[in-house]
């Protein structure tokens, strides 16, 4: 794979450095420059920031805007990583690393939404925890609305191998996880095949989750992440990420079987449904000429494909025996009932204000 590094950091001066900022998604220029007045505004500068270009049309004018303000307002602060031919956002991921001085790193893409005290936060919370990830409260803004109820409470940093219901309850994102950066380059020797999961990169994350020996659950919501009208969601590629994630255990001998089934059913039954419901009414309402139909098309097609899964699924042996015998299950809230819930039962279009 071919890339180019361009660092636009005159000189070093990282003797406070603790954060490195990577944006994956930088397809437009409006948003890259309020992503970046956004970054000039912050209260802490103590950061830096890492772009990850691909070859696409709009990528010279997204660079043009970077450059104007690593010229002024965020002098020394601005890396980009260039890609010749398109790659995967966990590739990006793996690459902007390499270019990475921070000691933790966090994904922040340029169409995200932050306060002028994210920064501060997020340094203040690894001072204090010194954990080797970090995970805050998600939130998802757009198209789909997301704002969920916490899972976890952490008041120390807890060792994942003594406590592996932070593997059942952990959220399948990578970009509400703040990582020690040494320790994010440990996985760059695997391949992983997340082509179209381009917003939530589940199986790099639970890679990481499990690399992690020290891990702590900051209950509150540091960013927004956005999901786009042009979002694609494709179910098959999540089951191939969750099917790669228990081969990694098998292969490695890790005794999360418990924790991995409930994760999976959790993302399988509730978020999957719960996000197709808010993208699928999007495409039948909006009029967008240039690809309107070929979106309404997908959309349905990925619905449906996903609701007859679902049906087969709440037949299977392993489902019932999951619901019967998985320790998680008998924990009794809304998440567990809604898991008992027969799927025609679920009010699936009010999933995402249960869960």
């Amino acid at each position: 794979m071919k890339y180019l590094a361009l660092n636009l950091v005159k000189f070093k001066k990282w003797s406070l450095m603790k954060i490195t900022l990577i944006s994956l998604n930088n397809f437009s220029v409006k948003k890259v420059s309020n992503y970046l007045q956004d970054l000039s505004n912050q209260l802490d500068q103590n950061f830096e920031v890492v772009f990850c270009l691909q070859r696409l049309s709009k990528s010279f004018e997204v660079m043009k805007e970077i450059n104007s303000f690593a010229a002024d307002d965020l002098k020394n602060k601005i890396k980009i990583v260039y890609f010749s031919k398109s790659v995967t956002c966990s590739e990006m991921y793996l690459q902007a690393l390499n270019v990475a001085s921070g000691n933790y790193s966090v994904v922040l893409n340029s169409d995200a939404s932050f306060k002028k005290d994210f920064v501060t936060k997020v340094l203040s919370i690894i001072k204090k925890t010194k954990a080797d990830l970090i995970e805050y409260r998600p939130r998802l803004f757009g198209v789909s609305k997301y704002k969920p109820n916490s899972r976890l409470q952490t008041k120390v940093p807890l060792d994942i191998a003594q406590h592996k219901l932070i593997f059942a309850y952990s959220f399948p994102f990578l970009f509400n996880k703040i990582v020690k950066t040494d320790l994010a380059k440990e996985v760059k020797v695997r391949k992983f095949k997340d082509d179209l999961d381009n917003k939530f990169l589940i199986e790099l994350n639970y890679f990481l989750l499990l690399l992690s020996k020290k891990y702590y659950y900051y209950d509150e919501t540091l960013t927004k992440e956005y999901v786009s009208e042009h979002y694609i969601f494709d179910f098959q590629k999540f089951r191939l990420s969750f099917k790669n994630i228990k081969a990694y255990l098998k292969e490695f001998n890790l005794d999360f079987e418990e924790e991995f089934q409930y994760a999976k059913y959790f993302f399988y039954k509730l978020f999957s449904i719960a996000l197709v419901s808010d993208i699928h009414p999007y495409y039948k309402l909006k009029n967008k000429a240039f690809d309107t139909d070929l979106k309404i098309s997908h959309s349905m097609e990925q619905f449906n494909k996903l609701f007859k899964f679902l049906e087969a699924l709440e037949k299977s042996k392993n489902f019932d025996k999951f619901l019967e015998e998985n320790k998680y299950m008998l924990h009794p809230i809304q998440e567990t009932k809604n898991l008992k819930k027969k799927l025609h039962k679920l009010k699936i279009h009010k999933l995402f204000q249960e869960i």
